[in-house]
């Protein structure tokens, strides 16, 4: 399976939420191709930026009350990276019930990672859509 599971405590109700990262190997390999050797173990690489962008992004979405899919990316700066240009690593946030709605992500995801992003337990879900440039 592809995905990386995150949690997060609310607090307002002191209670954990759960999110599924759906193609988080997709993501790690990307930066592992994009990024520079010598700038891998930086903080500038977007797979150091991850937990602390996410964490950012889960606690914007718990505060909302109508909460809709949001993109949001992590930036790879020009210099840091193999093709001399600033990669954006572009995810989108949904939470559970909008996915359970929503047929076209259902086909886009493999059927376990599906299984695991429709599990009572899960409250948000996020889909690493890609690279742009």
């Amino acid at each position: 399976m592809n995905d990386k599971v995150i949690e997060v405590l609310n607090e307002h109700t002191g209670k954990g939420m759960k999110c599924v990262c759906a193609g988080y190997d997709s993501f790690l390999s990307d930066c592992h191709e994009f990024v520079l050797p010598r700038y891998r173990q930086f903080k500038c690489n977007p797979k150091n930026q991850f937990d602390l962008k996410v964490d950012n992004v889960l606690s914007k979405a718990i505060e909302e009350e109508h909460f809709l899919p949001d993109l949001f990316y992590i930036r790879l700066n020009k210099k840091q990276s193999v093709c001399n240009s600033q990669i954006d690593y572009v995810f989108e946030l949904l939470d559970r019930a909008f996915l359970e709605k929503d047929n076209i992500r259902q086909n886009e995801l493999d059927k376990d990672v599906l299984e695991a992003c429709l599990s009572p337990e899960v409250d948000y879900v996020m889909i690493y859509v890609g690279m742009n440039r």
